[in-house]
């Protein structure tokens, strides 16, 4: 069974806190908004339909309360908003299956599966911290959404408990760099030297900055574990750096890497890269929204041959 937002969403909170069939306003109020904020940033990050998107279509309201332990009703909100092109109707369907999509890994309680859900790291920050407020909402108390005929209360989805070390693993840290902070000029291009496919030396080759005056650093070769990528051209990315974090990105294929060494943060933007390829190539084109088959379309343009 699939939720309906358009029908109504029941979620069952037992436990101390519905033990009285009744809910504190400040846990409703804080469900509610948690659920809501939830909802919006699927829609302002996610939504990959056709048209213009007022995140005012995206609110919910209180549909019902039932008694049972706890049983608020959620529906979106029926005081739709027209929108300049683009079906609201198709819209909300999109944000709709991707949250049933984040309520089936709640079930299973793997949030891990996420980062394949979502492999960019900076839309799948804002899903990951949305979801652990909805999840964490009532902290130790169960929560199930269910569905009711009747009297009869039948459990669909268990909302299982959302650790903070498996969030703190799943977020990537992005920094914003601020404008009059100019820790640096410019950066080395790295020139990666491998014999039969082992990387053997890394060697600056030439200092540079972007068009903008910000540092930069250029790829031509991408190294995870025994895996070369050679690209056709190099691949561009800005470097930035705020306390004692360097941040690697790049923005024409939403991927970004982090460390505390300038090495760890190309580490880590290399094992990002190598997951996005692997993930949208594992994936047909029908089972990928228009973003990701964009990005898989340009990853897989710039990769010129891969060396195990």
């Amino acid at each position: 069974m699939q939720v309906d937002l358009n029908k109504g969403v029941n979620l069952r909170v037992e436990g101390e806190i519905g033990r009285y069939n009744t809910l504190p306003v400040e846990y409703l109020v804080r469900l509610a908004e948690n659920l809501q904020k939830l909802l919006q940033d699927i829609a302002n990050h996610q939504l990959e339909v056709d048209g213009a998107i007022d995140l005012d279509n995206f609110k919910i309201e209180l549909a019902g309360f039932k008694v049972g332990s706890a049983i608020p009703e959620f529906v979106f909100t029926p005081r739709m908003k027209a929108v300049t092109s683009g079906d609201v109707l198709q819209q909300r369907k999109f944000v709709n299956n991707k949250f049933d999509n984040y309520l089936k890994v709640a079930h299973k309680g793997d949030y891990a599966e996420i980062k394949k859900l979502i492999p960019q790291a900076a839309t799948r920050n804002i899903i990951v911290e949305d979801l652990y407020s909805f999840a964490t909402t009532f902290g130790n108390s169960p929560v199930s959404v269910v569905e009711l005929r009747g009297k009869t209360i039948t459990p669909v989805y268990k909302i299982n408990k959302f650790k903070p070390e498996v969030r703190d693993r799943l977020i990537t840290k992005i920094i914003k760099q601020e404008e009059e902070k100019e820790e640096y000029d410019a950066v080395a291009k790295i020139k990666v030297t491998r014999q039969g496919g082992k990387i053997v030396k890394k060697t600056a080759k030439e200092i540079f900055d972007t068009k903008h005056g910000e540092p930069g650093i250029p790829f031509d070769t991408i190294v995870f574990g025994n895996r070369v990528y050679e690209l056709d051209f190099p691949l561009r990315c800005k470097l930035e750096k705020e306390d004692d974090y360097y941040v690697i990105e790049s923005e024409m294929i939403d991927i970004v890497g982090t460390g505390k060494t300038i090495d760890e943060a190309e580490a880590n933007f290399f094992e990002e890269f190598h997951f996005v390829y692997t993930r949208y190539n594992e994936l047909s084109n029908s089972k990928l929204g228009e973003r990701a088959k964009r990005i898989k379309t340009i990853i897989n343009s710039i990769v010129k041959n891969i060396e195990d």
